[in-house]
């Protein structure tokens, strides 16, 4: 259903005032994806669509026509918050099936595997978000289960073999340290709505 509904793409209406159609082979995406997901395909259509606006004291409610890039931004914000849904229902029935209580295990082996730094020819927002959750998590285990254990070793005179590990700190600053970094700059960029030739290049490097 997810697929189906990515693959939905809409012409550009000539009048804002006018709901944007379907192209015609996205008609068949549109059907299929309602069906799939089991949401009436009017409906459906008119998430994609149109905004609801509520204001005023009496809460009034208007309907707006959505403009071909607002539509697809709403299609790729249901199909990401669909995803993510089953994603985490997934996880707890995983959870539910295999967790035993605890008066029944004491110990337990965890694995973590953790992505490394992706750059793509176009590296977008949604990416730089996943690519700094990655190197915290690195941060943390590398702080928690290297670092920490190997001075714990070092004060009780223990004889191991010492394990080499990259400390990422670096890259960290330069995505959220102060004075400047990546998110100072979108914060600063993003507060007035407008992008200047310095501050483009200041993120681009």
């Amino acid at each position: 259903g997810l697929l189906h509904l990515g693959n939905i793409q809409l012409c550009e209406s000539e009048d804002e005032a006018q709901l944007c159609e379907l192209e015609d082979l996205a008609k068949g995406f549109a059907e299929t994806a309602s069906r799939l997901l089991r949401v009436p395909g009017e409906k459906l259509l008119d998430t994609l669509r149109i905004r609801t606006i509520t204001a005023g004291r009496q809460r009034q409610v208007f309907r707006k026509p959505c403009l071909k890039a607002e539509c697809e931004t709403r299609r790729d914000c249901l199909a990401k918050v669909i995803y993510a849904r089953i994603f985490d229902w997934l996880v707890s029935v995983i959870n539910e099936s295999i967790c035993a209580s605890n008066s029944v295990w004491n110990n337990f082996i965890g694995l973590l595997d953790v992505y490394g730094f992706e750059s793509f020819v176009e590296n977008h927002l949604e990416q730089l978000c996943i690519n700094y959750a990655n190197e915290k998590l690195q941060q943390h285990f590398v702080g928690h289960f290297l670092k920490a254990q190997q001075e714990e070793y070092a004060e009780e005179g223990l004889e191991w073999s010492f394990v080499n590990y990259q400390d990422n700190q670096t890259c960290l600053d330069a995505i959220e340290g102060n004075p400047v970094s990546i998110f100072s700059l979108l914060n600063e960029v993003s507060s007035k709505l407008q992008f200047l030739p310095f501050q483009i290049k200041s993120i681009q490097s």
